[in-house]
This record gives structure tokens, C-alpha cells and sequence, in this order.
């Protein structure tokens, strides 16, 4: 599912490592796991959309060449998740796609939106959500 996501939004790592950050002579990209110094408010990609106070974020891509950065947040649930994408509606973002399974074992959520500056993907399954952000201008 994550490789879904990321793949949808153009915004995808190869590295499996600790933080890292890669270079090569197109693309500069930094990726951290378990940092927590993630700056929500004070990021390009994220900061004109709402944040969840309760949320962990334990990775984040960063790609400035590709324009887009994904986060992926370990102690969310399906109804925090949904919440989230319900919020999206007050900073502009339009729903082009959203499916939600309410499986008792395995409940999953998948949304694909977009606004004047950017597109968004969100996937959760497994208590796990991942955000995934590109700039379109």
C-alpha cells in the first residue's frame, strides 16, 4: 500500500537504511526515520495543510527535485485518518478519488485529492497513514 502511494504521487525512496540523504546529479532527496524533527507548519509541502496534534510522525521523504515530500505517521487509526481528510475541504483541497473498507480486521482508506498549488494521497492500513504531497506549481 505505501508503495502505492508513493508511487501515485511521484514522490517514492529506495533507501531502507537510517537517515539518509541521497544525491545524485538530479535529484537531491533527504529521508529520516524516527526523527521526530519533522517541522509541519514550517515545511513547504505541508505547511498550509491542517496537522493532527495527536499523530507520531516516524518517517518523512523529502524531494525537492521531484517537488513532492511524503510522511508516514505510526499511531494513527482509521477514524483519525478519515477526520483528517475531512479537514482537507477547509484549505481548498478538491476529493478527485476516496475508498474506504470499515473491515473490522483489516480496515483501509485510500484518497487521492488536489488543489491550485498541490496534489495530495492518503493511505491508511494497519494503524499506519502515510501522507504523500506534490507541489504542482
Amino acid at each position: 500500500m505505501l508503495v502505492l502511494v508513493m508511487s501515485v504521487s511521484g514522490c517514492g525512496n529506495g533507501n531502507s537504511g537510517n537517515d539518509n540523504a541521497t544525491a545524485t546529479q538530479d535529484t537531491v532527496a533527504t529521508y529520516k526515520q524516527n526523527s521526530g524533527e519533522f517541522d509541519w507548519t514550517g515545511n513547504e509541502y505541508t505547511s498550509a495543510l491542517p496537522k493532527e496534534k495527536s499523530w507520531n510522525i516516524s518517517q518523512y521523504l523529502i524531494d525537492d527535485s521531484r517537488k513532492c515530500c511524503s510522511v508516514i505517521i505510526d499511531n494513527s487509526d482509521l477514524e483519525s485518518t478519515k477526520q483528517y481528510v475531512k479537514s482537507l475541504e477547509k484549505t481548498g483541497v478538491s476529493t478527485v478519488k476516496s475508498e474506504v473498507t470499515d473491515d473490522k480486521k483489516n480496515p483501509t482508506l485510500n484518497y487521492l485529492g488536489e488543489s491550485d498549488t498541490y496534489d495530495i494521497s492518503i493511505s491508511y492500513t494497519g494503524g499506519i497513514t502515510t501522507i504523500s504531497i506534490t507541489k504542482t506549481k
